[in-house]
């Protein structure tokens, strides 16, 4: 009977370790992970990444959250000047990058080695963004919001085996 006790003692504290965060159950009833990954960056472990959907699966028109770790520090300015680079490394034309660079500086804020950075696909097509579990900002730009997404989710995302671990495809 204590083995029993124990076994789901252990079953409730992983239940309970997978389940979404409260911000994203918000948007995403039934929040489940579909798969994770890491990002490096010439051996430096950047940040872990999570895709959380609708029972645990994904589709790119249906809502879903993208949670990212860092293990370091990086300032607001970095992370949408990297943006910005990934998305032009997909095709995304300058004045396009221009005009978007105050929308990715609404959206993000400097963080610190375990900080987390979510973003959350609605229903509506929007993007909800949290730092830590705090709303910042809505985006309801559509083009905007599908190639900042594509940054991790898209298929020409310059980290393929991140996302196969996403999308959980590996």
């Amino acid at each position: 009977m204590r083995y029993l006790v124990l076994i789901l003692l252990a079953w409730a504290n992983m239940a309970g370790a997978s389940s979404a965060p409260a911000y994203i159950n918000t948007d995403i009833p039934q929040a489940a992970i579909v798969g994770t990954g890491s990002l490096r960056w010439f051996g430096l472990h950047i940040y872990e990444a999570s895709l959380w959907a609708g029972s645990g699966h994904y589709a790119v028109n249906r809502p879903h959250a993208l949670e990212l770790v860092y293990s370091r520090d990086f300032s607001a300015d970095t992370l949408a000047d990297e943006g910005l680079k990934q998305m032009r490394k997909q095709g995304v034309d300058e004045a396009r990058l221009v005009q978007w660079k105050p929308l990715m500086q609404s959206v993000l804020l400097d963080v610190k080695k375990g900080d987390t950075l979510t973003v959350v696909q609605r229903e509506d097509a929007s993007l909800g963004f949290f730092h830590n579990g705090r709303f910042i900002n809505t985006i309801r730009d559509g083009d905007f919001n599908r190639h900042f997404l594509d940054i991790w989710l898209g298929e020409k995302t310059t980290v393929p085996a991140l996302r196969r671990a996403l999308i959980g495809r590996n």
